[in-house]
Protein backbone atom coordinates (compact mmCIF):
# COMPACT_ATOMS: atom_id res chain seq x y z
CA UNK A 1 0.00 0.00 0.00
CA UNK A 2 1.67 3.12 -0.88
CA UNK A 3 2.52 5.78 2.10
CA UNK A 4 0.26 8.31 1.59
CA UNK A 5 -3.00 5.81 1.33
CA UNK A 6 -1.47 4.33 4.43
CA UNK A 7 -1.61 7.73 6.24
CA UNK A 8 -5.07 8.83 4.77
CA UNK A 9 -6.18 5.24 6.13
CA UNK A 10 -4.82 6.13 9.69
CA UNK A 11 -5.86 9.66 9.82
CA UNK A 12 -9.49 8.35 8.96
CA UNK A 13 -9.46 5.74 11.72
CA UNK A 14 -8.91 8.44 14.18
CA UNK A 15 -10.96 10.54 12.77
CA UNK A 16 -13.69 7.91 13.67
CA UNK A 17 -12.29 7.31 16.70
CA UNK A 18 -12.85 10.92 17.95
CA UNK A 19 -16.55 11.05 16.68
CA UNK A 20 -17.58 8.37 19.09
CA UNK A 21 -16.17 10.21 21.92
CA UNK A 22 -18.05 13.07 23.72
CA UNK A 23 -17.16 16.68 22.11
CA UNK A 24 -14.70 19.23 24.06
CA UNK A 25 -14.05 22.91 23.11
CA UNK A 26 -10.77 23.86 23.04
CA UNK A 27 -9.71 26.62 26.31
CA UNK A 28 -9.26 29.81 24.78
CA UNK A 29 -6.46 30.55 22.74
CA UNK A 30 -5.72 27.16 21.32
CA UNK A 31 -7.37 25.67 18.23
CA UNK A 32 -7.28 21.90 17.98
CA UNK A 33 -3.95 20.87 15.49
CA UNK A 34 -1.93 23.65 17.43
CA UNK A 35 1.34 22.59 18.34
CA UNK A 36 0.73 19.22 16.61
CA UNK A 37 -1.99 18.67 19.23
CA UNK A 38 -3.65 15.12 18.23
CA UNK A 39 -7.21 14.37 17.51
CA UNK A 40 -9.11 13.02 20.08
CA UNK A 41 -8.28 9.52 20.91
CA UNK A 42 -4.93 9.53 19.16
CA UNK A 43 -2.57 7.79 21.30
CA UNK A 44 0.46 9.87 19.85
CA UNK A 45 2.44 10.77 17.33
CA UNK A 46 4.52 8.42 17.25
CA UNK A 47 2.12 5.66 16.93
CA UNK A 48 0.46 6.72 13.97
CA UNK A 49 3.62 6.83 12.09
CA UNK A 50 5.71 3.84 13.36
CA UNK A 51 1.90 1.61 13.05
CA UNK A 52 1.59 2.72 9.12
CA UNK A 53 5.51 2.91 8.35
CA UNK A 54 5.96 6.47 7.98
CA UNK A 55 8.70 9.03 8.69
CA UNK A 56 7.30 12.60 9.83
CA UNK A 57 9.48 13.90 6.41
CA UNK A 58 6.83 11.55 4.94
CA UNK A 59 3.21 13.64 6.36
CA UNK A 60 1.68 16.14 3.97
CA UNK A 61 2.86 19.66 4.59
CA UNK A 62 -0.95 20.33 6.04
CA UNK A 63 -2.25 17.26 7.69
CA UNK A 64 -5.02 16.91 9.96
CA UNK A 65 -5.19 15.76 13.08
CA UNK A 66 -2.52 17.94 14.42
CA UNK A 67 0.37 16.94 12.17
CA UNK A 68 0.59 20.64 10.33
CA UNK A 69 4.68 21.23 10.14
CA UNK A 70 4.71 24.16 11.88
CA UNK A 71 5.98 26.16 9.44
CA UNK A 72 4.92 29.41 7.73
CA UNK A 73 1.62 30.27 8.42
CA UNK A 74 -0.37 31.65 5.25
CA UNK A 75 -2.05 35.03 4.12
CA UNK A 76 0.54 37.67 5.89
CA UNK A 77 0.24 40.75 4.75
CA UNK A 78 2.00 44.05 5.03
CA UNK A 79 0.74 46.60 7.16
CA UNK A 80 0.71 50.47 7.41
CA UNK A 81 1.12 52.61 10.44
CA UNK A 82 -2.77 53.33 10.51
CA UNK A 83 -3.42 49.74 10.90
CA UNK A 84 -0.88 48.48 12.77
CA UNK A 85 -2.26 50.53 15.49
CA UNK A 86 -5.78 48.94 15.12
CA UNK A 87 -4.78 46.21 17.51
CA UNK A 88 -3.69 48.62 20.24
CA UNK A 89 -7.10 50.89 19.51
CA UNK A 90 -9.48 47.58 19.28
CA UNK A 91 -10.14 46.47 15.81
CA UNK A 92 -13.52 44.50 15.47
CA UNK A 93 -14.55 41.88 18.11
CA UNK A 94 -12.23 39.12 16.20
CA UNK A 95 -9.20 41.68 16.11
CA UNK A 96 -9.55 41.46 12.17
CA UNK A 97 -9.23 44.24 9.58
CA UNK A 98 -10.26 44.29 5.57
CA UNK A 99 -7.70 47.37 5.78
CA UNK A 100 -4.73 44.79 4.97
CA UNK A 101 -3.69 44.30 1.84
CA UNK A 102 -0.24 42.92 0.36
CA UNK A 103 2.22 40.66 0.64
CA UNK A 104 5.75 40.04 1.45
CA UNK A 105 8.95 37.70 1.29
CA UNK A 106 10.71 38.45 4.62
CA UNK A 107 9.97 38.82 8.24
CA UNK A 108 11.58 41.97 8.83
CA UNK A 109 7.94 43.51 9.02
CA UNK A 110 5.29 44.87 11.60
CA UNK A 111 4.40 42.09 13.81
CA UNK A 112 0.81 43.53 14.84
CA UNK A 113 -0.37 42.93 10.93
CA UNK A 114 -3.56 40.63 10.48
CA UNK A 115 -4.00 40.25 13.90
CA UNK A 116 -5.87 37.50 15.68
CA UNK A 117 -8.55 36.97 17.86
CA UNK A 118 -5.58 35.84 20.54
CA UNK A 119 -3.77 38.72 19.85
CA UNK A 120 -6.83 41.00 20.48
CA UNK A 121 -7.44 39.04 23.03
CA UNK A 122 -4.14 39.65 24.93
CA UNK A 123 -4.01 43.26 24.71
CA UNK A 124 -7.04 43.95 25.82
CA UNK A 125 -6.10 41.77 29.44
CA UNK A 126 -4.30 43.41 31.92
CA UNK A 127 -0.90 42.58 30.97
CA UNK A 128 -0.01 45.09 29.16
CA UNK A 129 -1.05 47.97 32.02
CA UNK A 130 1.45 46.19 34.37
CA UNK A 131 3.97 49.14 34.99
CA UNK A 132 7.66 48.31 33.74
CA UNK A 133 10.56 47.82 35.54
CA UNK A 134 12.89 50.47 35.03
CA UNK A 135 15.87 49.70 32.97
CA UNK A 136 19.05 50.27 34.87
CA UNK A 137 22.18 51.18 33.72
CA UNK A 138 24.88 48.03 35.54
CA UNK A 139 28.21 46.21 34.83
CA UNK A 140 27.48 43.50 32.53
CA UNK A 141 26.77 39.93 33.85
CA UNK A 142 25.79 37.06 31.99
CA UNK A 143 23.39 34.33 33.27
CA UNK A 144 23.59 30.98 30.70
CA UNK A 145 20.79 29.16 31.03
CA UNK A 146 21.28 25.83 29.51
CA UNK A 147 18.73 23.04 29.18
CA UNK A 148 19.91 19.71 28.35
CA UNK A 149 19.19 15.82 29.06
CA UNK A 150 22.19 14.51 30.82
CA UNK A 151 25.09 15.86 29.55
CA UNK A 152 26.31 18.76 27.35
CA UNK A 153 27.89 18.29 23.77
CA UNK A 154 31.55 19.34 23.17
CA UNK A 155 31.40 20.14 26.94
CA UNK A 156 35.25 20.79 26.48
CA UNK A 157 34.40 23.77 23.96
CA UNK A 158 32.25 25.58 27.14
CA UNK A 159 34.65 24.66 29.49
CA UNK A 160 37.78 26.46 28.23
CA UNK A 161 35.75 28.91 26.96
CA UNK A 162 34.11 29.84 30.76
CA UNK A 163 37.96 29.34 31.76
CA UNK A 164 38.94 31.85 29.63
CA UNK A 165 36.28 34.42 31.17
CA UNK A 166 37.49 34.01 34.82
CA UNK A 167 41.19 34.78 33.31
CA UNK A 168 39.72 37.79 32.18
CA UNK A 169 37.85 38.65 35.48
CA UNK A 170 34.56 38.93 33.68
CA UNK A 171 31.77 37.82 35.78
CA UNK A 172 29.02 35.45 34.44
CA UNK A 173 26.47 32.74 35.66
CA UNK A 174 25.85 29.05 34.73
CA UNK A 175 22.72 27.21 35.71
CA UNK A 176 22.25 24.15 33.50
CA UNK A 177 18.44 22.06 33.76
CA UNK A 178 19.25 18.17 33.51
CA UNK A 179 15.46 16.67 32.73
CA UNK A 180 16.73 13.01 32.24
CA UNK A 181 18.85 13.22 35.65
CA UNK A 182 17.74 12.68 40.08
CA UNK A 183 21.01 14.60 40.94
CA UNK A 184 23.80 16.47 39.63
CA UNK A 185 26.07 13.36 40.54
CA UNK A 186 24.35 11.29 37.52
CA UNK A 187 25.80 13.98 34.68
CA UNK A 188 27.57 12.94 32.63
CA UNK A 189 29.67 15.87 31.52
CA UNK A 190 31.64 16.35 34.53
CA UNK A 191 33.58 19.50 33.90
CA UNK A 192 29.97 21.15 34.09
CA UNK A 193 28.80 19.18 36.85
CA UNK A 194 28.84 21.99 39.24
CA UNK A 195 26.37 24.08 37.18
CA UNK A 196 23.55 21.84 37.47
CA UNK A 197 21.05 23.08 39.12
CA UNK A 198 18.82 20.68 42.10
CA UNK A 199 15.61 19.73 41.19
CA UNK A 200 13.79 19.83 37.34
CA UNK A 201 10.68 21.21 36.09
CA UNK A 202 8.03 18.96 34.45
CA UNK A 203 9.31 19.42 30.61
CA UNK A 204 8.86 17.67 27.35
CA UNK A 205 9.15 18.76 23.51
CA UNK A 206 8.22 22.24 22.39
CA UNK A 207 7.44 22.73 26.17
CA UNK A 208 10.07 23.69 28.31
CA UNK A 209 8.10 27.20 29.71
CA UNK A 210 8.22 25.59 33.17
CA UNK A 211 12.31 24.70 33.06
CA UNK A 212 13.31 28.32 32.02
CA UNK A 213 11.30 29.66 34.54
CA UNK A 214 12.64 28.07 36.99
CA UNK A 215 16.13 28.95 36.02
CA UNK A 216 15.04 32.47 35.38
CA UNK A 217 13.76 32.58 39.11
CA UNK A 218 17.15 30.90 39.74
CA UNK A 219 19.29 33.57 37.73
CA UNK A 220 17.41 36.37 39.29
CA UNK A 221 18.26 35.13 43.12
CA UNK A 222 22.06 37.22 41.82
CA UNK A 223 21.50 40.28 41.90
CA UNK A 224 24.16 41.40 39.63
CA UNK A 225 22.95 39.26 36.63
CA UNK A 226 22.19 41.73 34.18
CA UNK A 227 20.94 39.29 31.28
CA UNK A 228 20.05 36.04 30.64
CA UNK A 229 20.73 33.39 27.68
CA UNK A 230 18.72 30.82 26.79
CA UNK A 231 21.13 27.89 25.84
CA UNK A 232 20.88 24.29 24.22
CA UNK A 233 22.88 21.26 24.79
CA UNK A 234 24.56 21.05 21.83
CA UNK A 235 25.42 24.92 21.05
CA UNK A 236 28.78 26.58 21.57
CA UNK A 237 30.12 30.20 22.42
CA UNK A 238 31.61 31.76 19.26
CA UNK A 239 32.16 35.58 21.01
CA UNK A 240 33.64 37.05 24.04
CA UNK A 241 30.95 36.80 26.74
CA UNK A 242 30.93 40.59 27.32
CA UNK A 243 31.45 42.09 24.41
CA UNK A 244 28.07 42.83 22.71
CA UNK A 245 26.47 43.46 25.91
CA UNK A 246 28.75 46.54 27.27
CA UNK A 247 27.47 48.08 23.48
CA UNK A 248 23.92 47.51 23.10
CA UNK A 249 21.88 45.57 26.36
CA UNK A 250 18.66 45.65 24.46
CA UNK A 251 16.77 42.19 24.65
CA UNK A 252 16.93 40.18 21.77
CA UNK A 253 14.83 37.41 20.30
CA UNK A 254 15.18 35.33 16.70
CA UNK A 255 11.07 36.59 15.42
CA UNK A 256 8.61 35.64 12.85
CA UNK A 257 6.65 38.21 12.52
CA UNK A 258 4.56 35.97 10.36
CA UNK A 259 3.61 33.36 12.33
CA UNK A 260 -0.21 33.79 13.42
CA UNK A 261 -1.26 30.59 15.17
CA UNK A 262 -2.22 32.92 18.30
CA UNK A 263 0.11 35.24 17.46
CA UNK A 264 4.05 35.75 16.04
CA UNK A 265 6.47 33.98 18.02
CA UNK A 266 10.58 33.83 18.61
CA UNK A 267 12.97 30.72 18.12
CA UNK A 268 13.50 29.26 22.20
CA UNK A 269 17.39 30.63 22.19
CA UNK A 270 17.30 34.45 23.44
CA UNK A 271 18.72 36.60 25.01
CA UNK A 272 16.65 38.67 28.04
CA UNK A 273 17.69 41.93 29.83
CA UNK A 274 16.99 41.92 33.93
CA UNK A 275 14.22 43.80 34.46
CA UNK A 276 12.02 42.07 30.99
CA UNK A 277 12.67 38.79 32.88
CA UNK A 278 11.48 39.64 36.11
CA UNK A 279 8.50 41.22 34.80
CA UNK A 280 7.44 37.57 33.55
CA UNK A 281 8.84 36.12 36.81
CA UNK A 282 6.66 38.74 39.12
CA UNK A 283 3.95 38.03 37.12
CA UNK A 284 4.32 34.09 36.45
CA UNK A 285 0.57 32.98 36.92
CA UNK A 286 -0.49 35.19 34.27
CA UNK A 287 1.91 33.88 31.87
CA UNK A 288 1.02 30.60 32.30
CA UNK A 289 -2.72 31.02 32.09
CA UNK A 290 -2.35 33.21 28.91
CA UNK A 291 1.10 32.92 27.11
CA UNK A 292 2.16 29.07 27.08
CA UNK A 293 0.15 27.96 23.90
CA UNK A 294 1.12 26.12 21.25
CA UNK A 295 5.13 25.53 21.18
CA UNK A 296 5.15 27.26 24.55
CA UNK A 297 8.65 27.89 24.62
CA UNK A 298 8.14 30.31 21.26
CA UNK A 299 4.92 31.67 21.67
CA UNK A 300 5.25 32.67 25.14
CA UNK A 301 7.66 35.51 25.47
CA UNK A 302 8.45 37.44 22.01
CA UNK A 303 4.99 38.82 21.71
CA UNK A 304 3.81 39.91 24.93
CA UNK A 305 7.07 41.46 24.96
CA UNK A 306 6.32 43.01 22.30
CA UNK A 307 2.48 44.44 23.21
CA UNK A 308 4.54 46.29 26.40
CA UNK A 309 6.76 47.88 23.65
CA UNK A 310 3.61 48.97 21.69
CA UNK A 311 2.43 50.39 25.16
CA UNK A 312 4.82 51.92 26.73
CA UNK A 313 7.40 52.51 24.41
CA UNK A 314 10.95 51.77 23.63
CA UNK A 315 12.71 53.40 26.59
CA UNK A 316 10.93 51.80 28.77
CA UNK A 317 9.96 48.20 26.88
CA UNK A 318 12.14 47.02 24.09
CA UNK A 319 12.49 44.19 22.66
CA UNK A 320 14.45 43.70 19.15
CA UNK A 321 14.13 41.10 16.32
CA UNK A 322 18.06 39.98 16.59
CA UNK A 323 19.27 36.40 16.58
CA UNK A 324 21.81 35.52 19.49
CA UNK A 325 22.18 31.89 18.34
CA UNK A 326 22.91 31.21 14.98
CA UNK A 327 20.39 28.05 13.61
CA UNK A 328 20.34 26.46 10.30
CA UNK A 329 17.16 26.16 8.98
CA UNK A 330 18.16 26.69 5.28
CA UNK A 331 20.09 23.71 4.05
CA UNK A 332 17.49 20.84 3.75
CA UNK A 333 14.85 19.78 0.44
CA UNK A 334 11.83 19.81 3.10
CA UNK A 335 13.29 22.81 5.38
CA UNK A 336 9.84 25.54 5.32
CA UNK A 337 10.40 27.34 8.66
CA UNK A 338 10.22 31.25 8.54
CA UNK A 339 14.04 31.28 10.37
CA UNK A 340 15.85 29.77 7.62
CA UNK A 341 16.47 33.17 6.21
CA UNK A 342 18.74 34.23 8.91
CA UNK A 343 21.62 31.82 8.03
CA UNK A 344 21.95 34.80 5.24
CA UNK A 345 23.20 36.88 7.89
CA UNK A 346 26.25 34.83 8.21
CA UNK A 347 28.17 35.58 5.11
CA UNK A 348 31.22 33.79 5.59
CA UNK A 349 29.39 30.58 6.34
CA UNK A 350 30.28 28.92 3.06
CA UNK A 351 32.71 26.38 4.48
CA UNK A 352 30.55 25.87 7.43
CA UNK A 353 27.28 24.97 5.46
CA UNK A 354 29.47 22.56 3.42
CA UNK A 355 31.08 20.60 6.21
CA UNK A 356 29.20 17.09 7.18
CA UNK A 357 25.89 17.52 8.21
CA UNK A 358 22.54 16.20 8.73
CA UNK A 359 19.95 18.30 6.44
CA UNK A 360 16.83 20.55 8.05
CA UNK A 361 13.66 19.44 7.88
CA UNK A 362 10.34 20.21 9.28
CA UNK A 363 10.82 19.68 12.95
CA UNK A 364 14.80 20.72 13.20
CA UNK A 365 17.27 22.50 11.87
CA UNK A 366 20.84 21.24 10.22
CA UNK A 367 22.63 19.11 12.74
CA UNK A 368 26.62 19.58 12.18
CA UNK A 369 28.54 16.41 12.86
CA UNK A 370 32.02 17.66 11.49
CA UNK A 371 33.43 21.34 12.17
CA UNK A 372 36.67 21.93 11.57
CA UNK A 373 38.65 25.41 12.00
CA UNK A 374 37.93 26.65 8.33
CA UNK A 375 34.00 26.02 8.76
CA UNK A 376 34.49 27.55 12.37
CA UNK A 377 35.93 30.81 11.60
CA UNK A 378 32.70 32.20 9.48
CA UNK A 379 30.62 31.77 12.73
CA UNK A 380 33.44 33.46 15.17
CA UNK A 381 33.35 36.15 12.60
CA UNK A 382 29.48 36.48 12.17
CA UNK A 383 27.02 38.91 14.15
CA UNK A 384 26.02 35.77 16.25
CA UNK A 385 27.15 35.01 19.89
CA UNK A 386 26.39 30.95 19.68
CA UNK A 387 25.18 28.26 17.81
CA UNK A 388 23.55 25.28 17.46
CA UNK A 389 23.25 22.09 16.44
CA UNK A 390 26.66 20.49 17.06
CA UNK A 391 26.63 16.58 18.19
CA UNK A 392 28.78 15.43 20.82
CA UNK A 393 32.00 15.39 18.97
CA UNK A 394 31.64 17.87 16.26
CA UNK A 395 33.90 20.43 16.72
CA UNK A 396 37.59 19.35 15.92
CA UNK A 397 40.53 20.21 18.52
CA UNK A 398 42.02 22.71 15.69
CA UNK A 399 38.32 24.47 15.61
CA UNK A 400 38.10 24.23 19.35
CA UNK A 401 41.17 26.67 19.27
CA UNK A 402 39.39 29.58 17.97
CA UNK A 403 36.73 29.55 20.79
CA UNK A 404 38.99 29.90 23.65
Amino acid sequence: MPRALRFCTALAAALLSAAALPRQLPAVGRRPGDQGALAVGQASHEGVISDNDLSYDDLPLEASAGFARNCDSPLYARATDEVRSELLKGADNEGNSDALAGSHESDRHDPFARPTPWMYKLNQSTWTEIPPIPYQDRPVKLALLMFVKDSVNNEQVWHAWLKRARQDNLSFGMYIHAHGIEGPSEFQSPKLAEYVVDGKAPSKWCDIWKPQMKLLMRALQDPDVSHMQILSEDSIPVKPMRDPLLADPVTRMCADNKWRKEWPRAESWWLMRREDAQTFVENQDFAKHHFVRGCAEEQAWYFPLKLREARWGEEQVRVRNECPMFTNWMDGPKACKNWRWNVDLCTGCDALRSSEHRPAGFMHPVVYTDVNSTALRGLVESQFWFARKFTEGAITEDAARLLR
